[in-house]
């Protein structure tokens, strides 16, 4: 599961950079980019529904790298779509900048809020790995989406995005100063 996965994931790479070389505007390509991570996690979710993972080991590997790899792109074209729609609806500078202060505030308030599980995860800590990665929990009836969930892949895909959206509004900020 996990090489198709990873194989998954460079193909969605690549037809990413693909809708990038379009040059269609900022907004037309997160939203192009948006749907390309959509189209690929929604084949990696349905070859993971009913897969048997041959070990925990396999599983943790999934739920904390794979996963969170696919999710943290969509949760990332989201949160930039977020930040370009206000900068580009907004002339005044004074608030934007206090838009792109607060939103560098998302970073620092989810890792307060997580704090266990922020130093876990960056410690490279694996000890509660086959609790926090694995499917142990019963799945309900007819809710296909307790398959590819465990109890902190979320967490991480969140955490993925957020470092990756507090760079990217670090960079808006310096675009800003250089106006």
């Amino acid at each position: 599961m996990n090489q198709k996965a990873e194989q998954l994931y460079e193909a969605m790479l690549q037809d990413m950079e693909h809708c990038r070389r379009k040059a269609y505007g900022r907004v037309k390509e997160l939203e192009c980019l948006f749907h390309i991570c959509n189209r690929y996690w929604a084949i990696v979710q349905s070859e993971a529904e009913n897969y048997e993972f041959e070990s925990e080991e396999e599983e943790v590997i999934f739920f904390k790298i794979m996963k969170p790899k696919f999710v943290s792109e969509r949760l990332y074209c989201g949160l930039a779509s977020h930040a370009l729609l206000f900068k580009e609806d907004t002339n005044d500078p004074a608030r934007l900048k206090k838009f792109l202060d607060n939103e560098l505030l998302r970073l620092e308030k989810f890792i307060t809020m997580h704090a266990g599980f922020y130093e876990y995860y960056k410690s490279g800590n694996t000890s509660k790995d086959n609790e926090w990665f694995t499917r142990k929990r019963r799945v309900q009836p007819g809710n296909l989406d307790d398959r590819v969930v465990t109890l902190q892949d979320q967490q991480v895909s969140n955490l993925l995005a957020l470092e990756r959206y507090t760079a990217y509004i670090k960079e808006e900020m310096k675009t800003m100063v250089m106006q």
